[in-house]
Formats: C-alpha cells, structure tokens, sequence
C-alpha cells in the first residue's frame, strides 16, 4: 500500500495538539438533564473550547438570493434543527466542522475524523464519520465527555494544518438562467456541505471556460460565513489545433485578475460550442502568452490537470444531465491530458514538459480518471511511464500503468524539479444530503454517512512559511486568496497532495475501500432508489420514441437500445 503524502516543507504533526480548557469531568455532577438543559450545556462547553457558531441565514440566505435554493426549499446548507459549529471560523486556526442537531427527541452530534497519516487509512466508516446520542436524561458528565472526545479528534488537524479542494464542477450558474454554466450535475449547496464535512480551508471551484463575477462575489461571501478560504478560477481548455486539448486549472489571486482573464481568454471561446469542454478562438500558445506575464507577477497560479488519462468514469446522472441540455459525450477525452495529447501525436514530448514546467503544480490524483491500462504507443511515452513508476512505486511494486498510477508517478517526478502537487476530486456529480428537513419530513436516508465521493478520498494541503504563519497570528485571521495564489509563485505558499490510495491485488492504485464505498442503504431505501432510476430510463425511452416518430432520430434509438 503506498499513499502519496506532502512532498514539500516540513509536515504538520498529526499527534493530538491541546486546543482549550474544559471542565474535568470528575468536576462535574452526574445529574440528569432534560433535552433544553444538554443542548445549553452543550453550547456553553464548545464555546469555552473554541468553537464558534455557523450562522446558517450567511449561507442559505446568499444561495436563495442568486436563486441557488428554491423558495420550496426550507433548507440549504445547514439543516433544519440543526446547529454547526467551526473551530476555525473568524481567526487563524484551520477549520473543524462538528453539526449538532436535534432528532426524535434526542440530540445528535455529528462531526469527521480529520486523520490524514497512514493510520488514517486503515480508519471503518464508523471511525471517520463519528456520530454520538445524547438522550434525555444524559448526564452532565456524559456531554462534558463527547466534548472532550471532539476536542480531542480534532487536533488531529493542528492549527496550521490548511487543506484545499480544488477542481470540481457545479450546473447552472444561477436558477433563474436556462444556460449551463458548467459541465457538472452538482447543486452549490451540496458541494458547500461536503467541504464542511470535511474540514476544507481553501475552495476553489473550476467552471469549465466560464467565470462570472456575481458568482465570485457570493462565493467569497459564503467562504468568509463559514471559515473559508475562496480562490477565484475556472478550468482551461488550452486548444491544440482541435476543439479540444490539455485542461489546466486557473487560480487566481483576486476576483478583478479572473475577470481581466475572462476578457483576453475565455470571452474568445466560441458560443455556439454547446460542451462546455470544448474551446474554439484560441490556442494554448497564445494563451500561455497572456498567463505567463501574470503568473510571473504572482496574480495567477497554473495547475495540470489531469496530465495523463484516456478515459473517465462517467456515472448515470451526469450522462442524463449531459443529454437533457442536448450536450455529447465528449470522444476526445484523451487529448485532456497533458502527457496523453503526446500519444495522440497532437504535442511533441518536449512541449508537453515545457509547459508542464510552466505550471506551477501537476496533478496527483484525478477521482474520475479509469482504473483500466493505459494504451501507449508513442515511444517517449512507452519508456517514460515504466521508468517512472518503478521510480516511485519500486521496481517490483507490480503497479499496473493506469491514468492514476502514471499521474502519482509523474507528479513525483516533476516534482523533483520544482514543481507542487495537488489532488483534484474532478467532482462532478456531489451526492446531496439525507436526513429530515423541510422538504420531505418523511423521508430518510444515509442522513449524514458519507462515502464514494472525491472530496473525502483526499485533498491538497497548503503549507505556509513560517513567516505567513506568523503574520496571519499576529492579526489573527485566515490566508487570503491573493497570499495563497502570489505565495506560491514567491514559494511562500506550497502546494501537497494528499491521497487515501491502496494498490490492490492486481496492481491497480485505488481509493482504499473504507472511503470508496457508499452508505449502506435500508433494503427499502435501496429498493425506492433502483425504481427512481427505473422511472428515469422509462421517461427516458418514451422521449426518445417520441423524437423517432417526429424527427425520425434512428440513431437516438439505436443508441439506447444498443
């Protein structure tokens, strides 16, 4: 089992730090309390520890203005009956997410185990996803004891211990507007809520050839709500003679440096192009000549994407979404790649280095990329991709070359010569949330489990000099986009990849079981979710009969029944 851990500066200590004083629990009485008395209790411990509360009207109050939660919907991102608390919110210590609710009659508190060592990989569900009951009746010393055991579980994430997801894709821009903004199937308020869950620092979502300032500005607003960090930016077809070519993540150091961006790059893209992938109007060498001037100044930071892949795992939702706003599948994926333009003889080995070199960071881990073999029939290739990964694996490792075996591989090689590493969940389809609310008191579901998707299988740490340290102390506040961003050109601010990975019994690298497995439905649960998709396939098929007498799309038809 081998796990790509920082490969930068020196690494946050994952032994438990102390985060405050609370009342022993010897000192206190062991009387009963009534339901109102433990959830006092409860608030007055974690504020004595640190914690602040989560004001839930900051976030789902910016989301239903911009349309993002619809006037039906009573809940968003925080939860009906429910209270969350950050121990990083408004001041200079990283965050940890702990969610206090209440359910039938009991409290409930919920929060992540943010173990990031090699034990964190061998943690059960039950260890990561910890969940504790108060009842009525509960004892004084009962809740000084799950305070305790949040106080302790979270200095496994030490003060200095900022993590950041990046690279991930939402749907429509706002509600009110019919066009699609990005290429993803994922609600905003889905995705807030997983990086809460786990304990997220830094955000930058990666909208693929768009930007758009209103959508900055209410991201940056929601961040400084809930004790996050937003980096503005979007995802970059860099065009190679085709309409499509190698993505590289943009982050930039303010909303003003991603909308000067927006006007010389992306407002050359042709509109008419309905997959958001796809980029007409420019090439990737005149683009690298309008980003190498800013990044030089620190204003933006360029990120490979998945610089080696061939095929994606598409999942059944995004495929209908693609096909509901009359988009197709993509049949160039593995131009996408940095290193895999080189197989289809679109880049020459020595450019695709020499603009990797450009970048600042390369990708460790792409959560989307296949766990089949890669097909390589260039020469350079052929020889680079085994050498590389007997160089970091070993030389009797037996790892097979899939995408992400050759992506590890490569981002340690690069980053041997200056450049960071990052993992990207790609997330394009962000589960949404069980559990009671507003909308449907009857339903139930996985409630709060997690699991199967990218945002927990890793996450990129942010590994700050000592003097940024330093200065963010002394005023006490977070890192800003614009010292994240300029820092990692000054090398003041390091970028590491964190990835939760086994290599199996057949040499595949994977996301180890225990955070790639989804929650355990009820058998009922699971029966209503298999005649969903049922229902979906019958709607499905009876628009595409439709579309054959009307229009007579025979190949629709083929297409679905084949």
């Amino acid at each position: 089992m081998k796990q790509l851990i920082a490969t930068h500066g020196k690494q946050p200590s994952n032994a438990p730090e102390r985060i405050g004083l609370i009342a022993k629990i010897g000192l206190l009485g062991g009387r009963r309390l009534q339901k109102n008395q433990i959830i006092e209790l409860f608030d007055r411990m974690m504020g004595r520890v640190g914690f602040g509360r989560i004001v839930a009207k900051d976030i789902d109050g910016e989301l239903r203005k911009h349309g993002l939660i619809g006037s039906e919907e009573k809940t968003g991102v925080v939860k009906a009956n429910e209270v969350v608390y950050n121990l990083g919110v408004g001041k200079a210590r990283s965050n940890f997410f702990v969610y206090f609710r209440e359910n039938e009659g009991n409290v409930e508190v919920v929060y992540t185990n943010p173990r990031a060592d090699e034990g964190a990989l061998f943690l059960p569900p039950e260890e990561i996803f910890i969940k504790r009951v108060l009842n009525p009746g509960s004892s004084e010393r009962e809740v000084a004891r799950v305070v305790n055991e949040i106080v302790q579980t979270a200095a496994y994430k030490g003060a200095e211990d900022y993590r950041m997801q990046v690279h991930f894709h939402a749907n429509h821009l706002f509600r009110s507007s019919d066009v699609i903004f990005d290429d993803g199937g994922s609600k905003m308020a889905d995705i807030l809520r997983r990086l809460m869950v786990y304990n997220t620092d830094v955000f930058c979502p990666t909208p693929h050839n768009s930007s758009n300032e209103r959508m900055h500005r209410m991201l940056k607003s929601i961040g400084r709500a809930i004790g996050m960090t937003y980096v503005p930016g979007f995802e970059l077809t860099m065009t190679v003679g085709v309409l499509n070519g190698p993505h590289v993540v943009i982050m930039c150091d303010s909303i003003r440096t991603v909308e000067m961006v927006r006007r010389e790059i992306l407002e050359r893209r042709d509109p008419d192009l309905k997959m958001p992938p796809y980029f007409s109007g420019m090439h990737m060498i005149e683009m690298f000549r309008v980003l190498e001037p800013l990044r030089k100044k620190g204003k933006v930071a360029l990120l490979v994407a998945h610089g080696a892949i061939q095929e994606m795992h598409i999942s059944d939702g995004f495929l209908q979404l693609l096909e509901r706003n009359g988009h197709g599948l993509d049949p160039r994926l593995h131009i996408t790649g940095m290193f895999s333009a080189v197989e289809t003889g679109l880049l020459e080995p020595f450019e695709a280095i020499g603009f990797a070199r450009m970048c600042t960071s390369i990708a460790a881990f792409n959560n989307l990329s296949s766990h089949d073999r890669m097909q390589v029939g260039n020469y350079w290739l052929a020889n680079a991709i085994p050498s590389s990964i007997n160089e970091f694996f070993g030389p009797r490792s037996g790892v097979v070359a899939t995408p992400n075996a050759v992506n590890m591989a490569f981002a340690h090689l690069f980053s041997r010569i200056g450049l960071d590493t990052h993992y990207e969940s790609d997330e394009h389809e962000t589960k949404p949330f069980g559990g009671r609310d507003g909308r449907s008191p009857k339903r139930r579901s996985a409630e709060y489990l997690l699991g199967g998707d990218g945002f927990g299988a890793g996450f990129t740490r942010v590994l700050m000099a000592p003097t940024l340290v330093q200065r963010l102390t002394s005023e006490n506040r977070k890192p800003k986009s614009i010292e994240i961003v300029g820092g990692m050109e000054r090398k003041e601010v390091r970028l590491s990849a964190v990835v939760f990975s086994e290599v199996d019994e057949q040499g595949v690298l994977r996301i180890v079981k225990s955070r790639s497995a989804n929650p355990k439905y009820r058998f009922w649960e699971k029966a209503k979710l298999k005649f969903r998709r049922f229902s979906v396939y019958i709607k499905g098929m009876v628009k595409t009969i439709i579309n054959f007498i009307v229009n007579n799309k025979w190949f629709e038809l083929r297409r679905l029944t084949k």
